[in-house]
C-alpha cells in the first residue's frame, strides 16, 4: 500500500438495505397492532431515527412482557432478539423463531450471547438488547449492565435507544394477564461508532445510559400529557 492510499481516512463499509420483512413477520406484527389498537392504545415518536442498513444495537427498557413487541412496532425494518432458553418449547418457540428470537442459555457462559449477538450484527441485522438485565420491578428506569459494550465495540455497530411508558402498569412482572391501558415509546436519535470514539468503557456506557434516560423521560412525559396530567 503507498503511503497516499494508508493516508486515505477509513470509511464505512456500504451496507445493502435491510432485509424486508417477510409476509409472516409482517401479518403477525398487523395483527398484534390491531389487538393494540383497542386495548393498549400505543403512540409512537421518532421512528425516522432508525437507520435502514447496517447493524444496529436496539436498546430498550425493559418493564413489561410487551416490551418485545412494542420495540417491533417502532421499527420498519425487522429486528432480532436474544431470548431466554427457556422460553422455546412446543408450538411457542416456532412462533418466536419465526420472528427473529433466538435462544440463549442464562445459565451457562455469556460468551454464548455475545457470540450469537455478533453474529447477527455482523450480518447487517438490526439486533434488540434490554440493558437493564431484567424486567424493572417498579417500572423505572434500573441502570444498565454492562454486557453490551463487547458487542457495541466489537461489531462497529450504532445504536438505538427506545423507551417504553405505560407497559409496567398494563403489564407488570406481578400480574399474570394485562389490562388495558395507554402506552407510549420513544425513538431517539441514533449513536454511531464515531460518537463513542477515545470513550472508555465507563464514558461509554454513560453516554447510552444518559440518552436512554432521555428517551424514558420524553416518553412518560408524552404519556402524561395524553391521560391529561
Amino acid at each position: 500500500m503507498s503511503q497516499a492510499e494508508a493516508a486515505k481516512p477509513q470509511t464505512a463499509p456500504e451496507w445493502p438495505p435491510a432485509p424486508r420483512r417477510t409476509l409472516w413477520y409482517r401479518t403477525v406484527v398487523a395483527t398484534l397492532r390491531l389487538v393494540s389498537a383497542v386495548f393498549f392504545p400505543t403512540r409512537i415518536t421518532g421512528q425516522e431515527h432508525l437507520p435502514q442498513r447496517g447493524p444496529v444495537l436496539v436498546l430498550c427498557n425493559h418493564v413489561s412482557y410487551l416490551d418485545a413487541v412494542l420495540a417491533a412496532f417502532s421499527c420498519n425494518r425487522p429486528l432480532k432478539c436474544l431470548a431466554r432458553k427457556g422460553l422455546f418449547v412446543g408450538p411457542f418457540a416456532t412462533l418466536i423463531r419465526s420472528l427473529g428470537a433466538m435462544p440463549v442459555d442464562q445459565e451457562g457462559s455469556a460468551l454464548g450471547g455475545i457470540r450469537a449477538g455478533m453474529k447477527v450484527l455482523k450480518e447487517g441485522h438490526a439486533l434488540l438488547i434490554f440493558p437493564e438485565g431484567g424486567r424493572s420491578e417498579d417500572g423505572q428506569l434500573q441502570p444498565l449492565m454492562p454486557g453490551f459494550l463487547p458487542l457495541m465495540k466489537r461489531s462497529n455497530a450504532s445504536v438505538l435507544p427506545i423507551a417504553v411508558a405505560g407497559a409496567f402498569e398494563a403489564w407488570p412482572r406481578s400480574r399474570t394477564l394485562p389490562r388495558p391501558g395507554r402506552l407510549q415509546v420513544s425513538v431517539g436519535p441514533v449513536l454511531t461508532p464515531r460518537d463513542f470514539e477515545g470513550m472508555a468503557d465507563e464514558q461509554r456506557l454513560q453516554l447510552v445510559s444518559d440518552r436512554l434516560a432521555a428517551e424514558f423521560e420524553a416518553a412518560v412525559s408524552a404519556l402524561h400529557k395524553r391521560q391529561g396530567r
